[in-house]
């Protein structure tokens, strides 16, 4: 049955829409207000909490952040802060997050601008370049009535863990048992955990996710066995488990691995599943009593924006769907960047053998400029849509801050006169080059994370170049010891010997509102 609609109501028109209320969302949110306070903001997040990833209604017992403090935070909040004390470098558990985002949240007073519970069914804009208009209905009802919102400037900061990648070729009604998504196991978690009939779990996936899943309920004295991400066919995530990230390295956790009672680790894949049956392609057959897939996510663009509009915003698409120019346009760029790429680091081009690689082709990555901008949009000077959120960063709520400023600087036409970036705006061939060297850094460097780019040890240099087409200085211990002699060798020495984190930053909001303020903004 199709859902209601309100054609009758005119969709409410917003200044600014940000789709997504988590790192990237609230960043943007604070940051638009803080350079144009009288701007109306509507965002728009499909879950029932503040947080996006780590919300109330996502984190489960033993999750704890794979960064310890002080990088996961804000600049100008501290995690210590809101933990009422909290010593540098110590682990930070999920649900100590979740209260830092909403404490965040409600200091600088975003709760008022969220609408939650909405998902976003479709994003439309008319040939005449009108406002963007944004389709939606209940999330926990896919028959409810549909709502339409319109707005001069979109910030999509949904991120790329947003819709589950749940397998395809498997019929799950025919499991009579309890299947799910790991997305789902912060509201279910107890109900596995504390539910006497079930007795095993099969776990799919061989990612952080999946780890922390089979250590909780192996622990909660299920039988569990996990099917590695080596051999799954949907997983797309790296074959590498890094044991030290959520604490399943404890030795009880070690100790259910090893003797293969509590936790078997099994290298193959589900063929096919029947009654509490699973049929595996080693031709194995296993007990189930609840089956939660690890398996990643698919990108949410595709499914949000018309296919008509993908070539025009730069966002992944399936060969299928884009024309020939198109593809051979940028199948060109991409074999020109990737040539580059190996030409400046030669290693790249001899990764380790026997590796179970998971890419996609580069056709279907995104293609944004700065990791943001449509290029096409960009070069016909129309700066009302941006993409937050498409990395892998190390530090997150920082880079999100940084990102954040950019947008808002790019959505507003502030960039100082005198920066090179207003170029390079103007010059879609530029940008598409750096849009393809971007991605192709990322299939050669990081391999199976092609997908989703990976900054975790670029993000410094990301950082530095957004802050430069800011106007601002981005070497931030340096600036602080400004002079000659002992303070400058010192600041020197500061710069190039002393870690950062997300203190050092704090401030650059300020410093860049006041160079718009002295007229450097254009």
């Amino acid at each position: 049955m199709p859902p209601k609609t309100r054609s009758s109501e005119v969709p409410t028109l917003s200044d600014v829409i940000i789709i997504g209320a988590g790192w990237y969302g609230l960043s943007a949110t604070k940051t638009f207000l803080a350079v144009n306070s009288s701007a109306t903001i509507r965002i728009i997040d499909n879950g029932d909490t503040i947080g996006g990833v780590w919300s109330k209604s996502r984190v489960y017992p033993r999750l704890v952040l794979n960064q310890p403090t002080p990088h996961m935070e804000y600049s100008d909040l501290s995690m210590s802060e809101v933990a009422g004390g909290l010593e540098d470098y110590s682990d930070i558990p999920g649900d100590l997050v979740t209260k830092y985002i909403e404490t965040y949240a409600e200091k600088k007073d975003l709760l008022k601008l969220c609408q939650f519970n909405t998902h976003v069914v479709s994003i439309e804009r008319k040939p005449d370049l009108g406002p963007w208009r944004i389709i939606t209905r209940p999330a926990d009802n896919p028959d409810g009535s549909v709502e339409g919102f319109q707005c001069t400037k979109l910030i999509v900061a949904t991120g790329h863990k947003t819709v589950p990648n749940m397998p395809s070729d498997l019929d799950l009604t025919s499991f009579s048992g309890t299947v799910f998504h790991a997305k789902e196991l912060g509201k279910r978690h107890d109900e596995i955990a504390n539910d006497e009939s079930i007795k095993s779990v099969t776990v799919v996936g061989g990612n952080k996710s999946a780890f922390e899943i089979a250590a909780n309920f192996g622990l909660a004295r299920k039988k569990v066995i996990r099917s590695s991400v080596l051999e799954n066919r949907f997983q797309e995530a790296p074959r590498v488990i890094q044991e030290a990230e959520s604490g399943q390295d404890e030795a009880a956790v070690r100790q259910l691995i090893e003797e293969g009672d509590g936790i078997k680790i099994s290298h193959t894949h589900i063929s096919s599943m029947n009654g509490r049956t699973l049929h595996l392609a080693n031709n194995e057959a296993i007990a189930a009593d609840a089956v939660i897939f690890g398996t990643g996510w698919k990108h949410p663009y595709p499914l949000m924006f018309s296919p008509s509009l993908s070539p025009d915003l730069g966002i992944p698409s399936p060969p299928s769907s884009q024309s020939l120019p198109y593809r051979e346009h940028w199948s060109a760029l991409d074999t020109a960047a990737e040539q580059e790429i190996l030409t400046q680091y030669p290693i790249l081009a001899h990764p380790p053998q026997n590796l179970n690689l998971h890419l996609k082709p580069a056709a279907q990555c995104a293609r944004f400029f700065r990791f943001m901008v449509p290029p096409t949009l960009a070069a016909q000077n129309d700066h009302t849509i941006i993409f937050l959120g498409n990395l892998h960063a190390q530090s997150t709520p920082l880079f999100s801050e940084i990102c954040a400023l950019w947008a808002v600087a790019y959505l507003e036409d502030l960039f100082p006169a005198n920066s090179p970036i207003n170029d390079l705006l103007k010059d879609r061939a530029a940008m598409e080059r750096e849009a393809a060297r971007s991605n192709a850094w990322a299939r050669k460097r990081h391999l199976s994370l092609a997908v989703v780019p990976m900054v975790t040890f670029e993000m410094r240099e990301v950082i530095d170049l957004l802050l430069r087409d800011l106007g601002v200085e981005p070497e931030r211990h340096r600036m602080k010891m400004k002079g000659f002699g002992w303070w400058g060798w010192k600041g020197w020495c500061r710069e190039w010997f002393t870690g950062y984190s997300p203190v050092h930053y704090r401030g650059v909001l300020e410093q860049f509102l006041e160079a718009v303020e002295r007229g450097k903004g254009k």
